[in-house]
């Protein structure tokens, strides 16, 4: 993570310790939480709706998508490879900025 830099869509490394014990990780806070559980709560609970309709505009779904793309762009441009692409693996902040 330290090697990839920051970046507006990539979540923030802020510093590890291994002192006596295991590694931990701090990372900066992502109050959205992931992307899979986000889309999963604006789905519209329409039991009669033939297809998955959700409260996200277009314009939204587009704007998480793109954030998620322009943060792997970066995260390749920097010779990494993910290698979890997921819903899970994104994470929203308080303004809904997606972030590998």
């Amino acid at each position: 993570m330290k090697q990839v830099g920051k970046h507006p869509n990539v979540v923030e490394l802020i510093g590890t310790c291994s002192v006596n014990g295991p590694l931990y990780v701090v990372m900066e806070i992502m109050s959205g939480g992931n992307l899979l559980e986000f889309l999963r709560k604006s789905r519209v609970s329409d039991e009669s709706a033939a297809s998955m309709s959700s409260v996200l505009s277009t314009r939204q779904i587009v704007q998480i998508a793109l954030d998620g793309a322009q943060g792997m762009n970066h995260i390749s441009s920097k010779g990494m490879v993910h290698r979890d692409l997921a819903a899970r693996n994104i994470l929203l902040n308080e303004h809904n900025v997606a972030k590998v």
